[in-house]
């Protein structure tokens, strides 16, 4: 009976474990950008670290700094904030020539992130990982290309991910209203995992018998 039960869980582990990983991949992802801005300004997520031995990150400040940031807010297509004096945003930089980062992990899998991108420039991108595997790259160049010297609230969708990174080349890269959505559990997984689950006891009774 036991020998039985793991020859037929086997499988059924290792085909629930691939459509978890599965969860959210076939589709392609989906990126917009627009320059209709929010009309709030919310606190972006605090990062987890920093990559760059000259890289700085100032989180969810207000104003600009003439060479070393600018607000989003302060673009000519915001209207909630056209002095950049109490709206918050946040940005990485670096002191050199070099890239600087600023990371962001998660502890579930994302599907879903939106952004007020400041200005953004050829030099700046944000890049979407999942188990260390790179998913997605936004390059500047491109929503500069379409908008122009505007500040671009940009949403993707329908890429799973469970690490952002934001990386500044020579200028810094200034974000707000960062919001990342989660993976929605479907019904079907938990199912499968109830299903999992009594398969294990049944184990377990037919190792006591035996």
């Amino acid at each position: 009976m036991s020998a039985f039960l793991s020859r037929f869980m086997r499988p059924l582990v290792a085909t629930g474990l691939a459509l978890v990983l599965s969860l959210g991949v076939a589709s392609a992802a989906t990126v917009t950008y627009s320059t209709t801005l929010p009309g709030m300004a919310t606190p972006n997520l605090i990062a987890n670290g920093t990559l760059g031995a000259a890289a700085v990150l100032d989180e969810n400040v207000t104003g600009s700094i003439l060479n070393q940031r600018a607000s989003p807010w302060a673009a000519a297509n915001s209207t909630l904030d056209p002095l950049a004096a109490t709206s918050v945003y946040s940005a990485i930089r670096s002191t050199t020539a070099d890239l600087a980062s600023a990371y962001f992990d998660f502890d579930t899998v994302m599907r879903g992130l939106s952004f007020v991108w400041g200005t953004p420039g050829p030099l700046n991108r944000a890049e979407l990982f999942l188990g260390g595997v790179s998913q997605l790259v936004l390059t500047g160049a491109v929503p500069q290309g379409q908008t122009g010297a505007l500040s671009v609230f940009t949403e993707v969708t329908g890429v799973t991910f469970d690490r952002l990174v934001f990386t500044a080349g020579k200028a810094a890269l200034e974000y707000a209203n960062l919001t990342v959505a989660p993976v929605p559990l479907p019904a079907g997984l938990a199912l499968l995992a109830g299903a999992l689950l009594g398969l294990g006891l049944l184990r377990r009774r037919g190792r006591q018998a035996a």
